[in-house]
């Protein structure tokens, strides 16, 4: 009986251990100014990053089953700050105002109702990153009035992040939003590249952290 106990307590040893040591060797994102894995030059919590349209580009919401072009915005600006640099548990995050995302010049009349987060998460084998939405609200007005849309309880997937070793990272965005007012509003796809505006001529890479 006393060697099974002993048995056991060596198992149980053993599972901790390894418990500890997967722990330790979890990785997640984080915003990088070098090209290192893991990186070495992180950038900081409370750091502010300004993405603008992309020069000679618009913003377009496409009816999903059509693919018809309902909007079109020849500006918009998506501004947050660092609220998470990344560790080992978790990927770099954004925090955007309602204020900081922004359409305009647009077709038809565009607002934000509700800021939300942004996530990156590290393309394996790579220095870019998948974009996720959260929390953010839209409205708009289409022919048969106005119409909200957001971004779905887990998050949309914008598209991808691609770095720059001169500081003009680009998202290049193609995302479903998720329509809030039924039937008779058009489900929507939102296409749009973004650049990285500020800090402006500061390196940007999606690394491990």
């Amino acid at each position: 009986m006393k060697s099974l106990k002993m048995l056991g307590c060596a198992v149980m040893a053993a599972m901790v251990v390894t418990a500890f040591a997967g722990a330790g060797s979890a990785s997640a994102s984080v915003l990088c100014k070098t090209q290192t894995n893991p990186c070495t030059s992180k950038w900081t919590k409370g750091t502010t990053l300004e993405f603008g349209l992309q020069a000679g580009t618009s913003a377009l919401w496409k009816e999903k089953s059509s693919g018809n072009t309902l909007k079109t915005c020849t500006n918009a600006t998506i501004k947050g700050s660092i609220s998470v640099e990344g560790n080992a548990f978790e990927n770099v995050k954004l925090s955007v105002p309602g204020s900081g995302f922004v359409w305009s010049s647009c077709t038809t009349n565009t607002e934000t109702l509700k800021g939300g987060e942004i996530e990156i998460k590290s393309i394996t084998a790579t220095t870019n990153g998948t974009v996720i939405l959260k929390g953010f609200e839209f409205a708009t007005e289409f022919i048969l009035g106005k119409c909200s849309y957001g971004m779905g309880a887990s998050g949309t997937d914008l598209g991808t992040l691609t770095s720059s070793s001169t500081g003009d990272a680009v998202i290049d965005g193609n995302a479903l939003l998720e329509n809030s007012n039924g039937i008779c509003c058009p489900e929507v796809v939102w296409v749009e590249q973004f650049t990285l505006k500020s800090p402006s001529g500061v390196p940007l890479y999606v690394e491990p952290s």
